[in-house]
């Protein structure tokens, strides 16, 4: 699930240095990686494979054998990550709170959440909470 090396630049600015820098250093060698799980040319230039793809050239086929699986999802993970990340980086609103002045929204995600997680009263979080990771990679 190479969208899993994205969602952590939500993090912002809290994202420390040398965590965002390794990031980045994995997700190149996901692009560049031989078993090919990344396409931008061709007849499927559509970024990465949705698959556990391991990097460092691994002969892995993923889940079943199944390759050449593109999910708007994952593309969504990555692409919402990297623009709450930048939003962040340049002190301007993120995604959610664009979405949180549409009128009725933060009730319709009350209602979500309850019905998905059996939360009774869902009370979001307020602005500007900071939120601080907790990620371990190691290489």
């Amino acid at each position: 699930m190479p969208h899993a090396f994205f969602v952590p630049f939500c993090a912002g600015p809290d994202l420390e240095p040398d965590l965002r820098d390794q990031l980045f250093t994995y997700i190149k060698q996901l692009t560049v990686d031989s078993a090919g799980y990344f396409h931008d040319t061709g007849v499927t230039p559509f970024g990465f494979e949705v698959l556990a793809s391991p990097f460092r050239d691994s002969p892995y086929q993923g889940a079943d054998g199944g390759r050449w699986v593109f999910e708007t999802l994952s593309h969504a993970y990555a692409t919402l990550s990297m623009f709450t990340c930048l939003q962040l980086d340049e002190g301007k609103p993120t995604f959610y709170l664009m979405a949180a002045s549409v009128p009725g929204y933060e009730n319709s995600v009350a209602q979500v959440l309850a019905s998905l997680c059996a939360i009774t009263d869902y009370t979001p979080k307020p602005v500007g909470v900071s939120i601080t990771p907790v990620i371990g990679i190691s290489t």
